[in-house]
């Protein structure tokens, strides 16, 4: 039933996110009684406060008919330190910095921190002390972003 329900939401609120100019980027759903529905939005000029408001009354009404009983939206940024979950979001978060774990090494290191500057077929391209990496995307075991 959960799966099928965060199919739903995800079919129905991508369009009218990408339509207000931001992108779903996960969607999970905490709990049964009472479920607490969280959604994490994206936008390349970032996500304020007001965002998330306008996101919540956007979509509230729309996903009411997804739950027979009561249920929680919370809507949120990415935050400053996301784990990157999906290929797609390497391109996404291009011009950040970042840390990659690799499950092997690579002259030497398993571990990079480098801006993103965006995907190349079946690698990452990340600069590291103004050298560009190319790592091999199917050896990423872990990569989140860095604030500093």
């Amino acid at each position: 039933m959960e799966k099928k329900t965060l199919n739903s939401i995800e079919i129905r609120a991508q369009p009218m996110l990408l339509k207000a100019g931001y992108r779903l980027l996960e969607a999970i759903i905490v709990g049964k009684r009472e479920p607490v529905v969280h959604l994490v939005i994206f936008s390349p000029e970032g996500i304020s406060l007001d965002d998330c408001k306008r996101v919540s009354r956007l979509l509230g009404n729309e996903l009411d008919d997804l739950f027979p009983a009561r249920y929680r939206l919370e809507v949120s940024s990415p935050g400053l330190e996301r784990e990157i979950k999906d290929p797609e979001e390497l391109t996404l978060f291009r011009g950040r910095e970042a840390q990659i774990r690799l499950n092997q090494k690579i002259e030497g290191e398993d571990l990079y921190t480098g801006i993103l500057e965006g995907v190349e077929g079946e690698s990452l391209l990340l600069e590291v002390d103004g050298r560009q990496r190319a790592l091999p995307i199917p050896l990423i075991v872990k990569a989140r972003l860095v604030y500093r």
